[in-house]
């Protein structure tokens, strides 16, 4: 639970970026970075992070690679974001433990959220641009088509048939929000404007007390984020 923790591999000039486990086997690890001349790498562990080598350095382009998704039910599948110089960025993908990577998607701007369904038939893309909706492919990537809804998220996760999003509430008007068909429609979950402290709670229960002296500090912070 992290409590503790050891040292574990490293390698001289190698700046690591993003680290991801295979579900389907705990002893595969992912990790990308930079290695010597700033170039981006995938490194791959059967060993539970004991020992990494190196899998892969072509990106289709991208100048910095990262881990966007692994397989819960394969543990060769994943999908990673590559930046593009100057700008844009690719989404990939890899079916043999990240050996070699097939490029899915081009955005004009960055992708920020990626996310599949087990066995990568299903997948979800969003882009930092405000005017995209969220690409949806059903065949595995080889086809893209926007889904209905408008929410522009920053993350996406699909978990046991339900597709979750954040979002910049100042753009979106929701923080955090769900959908159950695939995301054509989104449900609001937490909308921090609607959030309203102490009041809420019952007169002279210890939260409502507690929470009233730092409501004012909370709730400026709130209104930061939600601009």
């Amino acid at each position: 639970h992290g409590a503790t923790w050891s040292r574990g591999w490293s390698r001289p000039e190698f700046y690591a970026h993003t680290i991801d486990l295979a579900p389907s086997r705990p002893s595969r690890v992912y990790a990308t970075g930079w290695v010597r001349g700033a170039r981006p790498a995938l490194f791959r562990s059967d060993d539970g992070g004991g020992d990494f080598a190196m899998a892969a350095t072509d990106f289709s382009g991208g100048y910095m690679a990262y881990i966007a998704w692994v397989d819960p039910s394969a543990h060769d599948t994943l999908l990673g974001r590559a930046d593009l110089d100057p700008a844009g960025a690719r989404l990939l993908r890899s079916d043999d433990g990240g050996a070699t990577f097939r490029s899915l998607l081009r955005g004009s701007s960055g992708l920020v959220g990626v996310t599949a369904a087990p066995g990568a038939r299903r997948l979800w893309a969003s882009t930092t641009a405000l005017n995209e909706r969220i690409q949806r492919s059903s065949d595995g990537g080889a086809s893209w088509a926007p889904v209905a809804s408008t929410l522009r998220p920053r993350s996406l996760r699909f978990v046991n048939g339900t597709l979750f999003a954040t979002a910049n509430e100042g753009a979106a008007g929701m923080t955090f929000a769900c959908s159950r068909d695939e995301g054509d429609t989104g449900t609001p979950m937490l909308v921090l404007s609607e959030l309203r402290g102490p009041e809420g709670c019952p007169a002279g229960a210890t939260v409502r007390t507690a929470c009233a002296a730092r409501w004012d500090s909370v709730r400026a912070q709130l209104a930061m984020l939600t601009r």
